[in-house]
């Protein structure tokens, strides 16, 4: 149940509270192109809504109709959300994607390739490009308490710090072309991504591979998903190659999926 204060002193906290927001953040605001002014507008705005509303209906019914209001805006969030999803599905599948569901994407078991090429391999380090939540990294880290983890993904996600027992997985904001900036060479022993570089043009999707391999140990493996038919960089050897399952051929757009050795 939510507390609400008297007029009054909810009237002393709010000048307190904006007071302190607008001496330490102001600057904070400026640096990221956000208007003081309009913030203090929109504020004013509610303020004087909330007032007028007060005045017609009394507290208690202007606080029930502000909640109701409230209660509906957070429906019409979720409804825009589930219909996001249902227009972008797949993207949004792999992006909440678990090992259940990468192992459909990879047609093939993750876990069981990665304990076979851990097998009598110390400090076995994993790095997985497009994590989207961290579901699969999570996963893994449970399943294999001994591997270090490195997931990447283009912007942090709520789900990065909620997480338990992640202490062992580093989360990273990188772009798969900058692979070599923030990973040292010949660190990682295998290298995971479905969807995170499919999409690269094919000259773009060289480049990280190159890094790939730049920070792949020898003999190290990678795995990932192409858009298309994909030209071998030299340093790699073909370890296998197939196309998934029909339920995720796209028409013009299907997965293809390689396993690719450092040599």
């Amino acid at each position: 149940m939510i507390r609400r204060f008297g007029t009054r002193k909810r009237q002393r906290l709010d000048k307190i509270l904006w007071d302190g927001y607008h001496k330490f953040s102001e600057d904070t605001m400026q640096r990221h192109n956000i208007d003081p002014n309009k913030v203090r507008l929109e504020k004013w705005l509610r303020e004087k809504a909330h007032a007028n509303s007060v005045a017609r209906f009394g507290e208690k019914e202007s606080i029930r109709r502000k909640d109701h209001l409230e209660l509906i805006n957070q429906g019409r969030k979720k409804d825009r959300r589930e219909r996001t999803y249902e227009l972008y599905g797949e993207w949004e599948i792999s992006f909440d994607a678990g090992l259940k569901r990468l192992n459909k994407f990879y047609g093939i078991n993750l876990l069981n390739l990665i304990r076979s090429e851990k097998a009598g391999k110390r400090n076995f380090r994993i790095l997985e490009i497009g994590t989207g939540v961290g579901k699969a990294a999570k996963e893994i880290v449970k399943a294999l308490p001994g591997v270090r983890y490195t997931a990447t993904g283009l912007a942090r996600v709520p789900e990065w710090r909620r997480w338990g027992g992640s202490k062992k997985i580093k989360w990273m904001v990188l772009h798969s072309l900058q692979l070599e900036k923030k990973i040292k060479p010949n660190s990682v022993d295998f290298i995971h991504s479905n969807l995170g570089i499919s999409y690269n043009t094919p000259g773009d999707l060289t480049k990280t591979l190159q890094q790939c391999r730049t920070i792949l140990r020898k003999g190290g493996k990678i795995l990932f998903t192409s858009e298309n038919r994909t030209i071998i960089p030299r340093g790699f050897k073909k370890v296998s190659y197939h196309r998934p399952a029909n339920e995720f051929d796209g028409g013009d757009y299907t997965q293809h999926i390689y396993l690719l050795e450092k040599i």
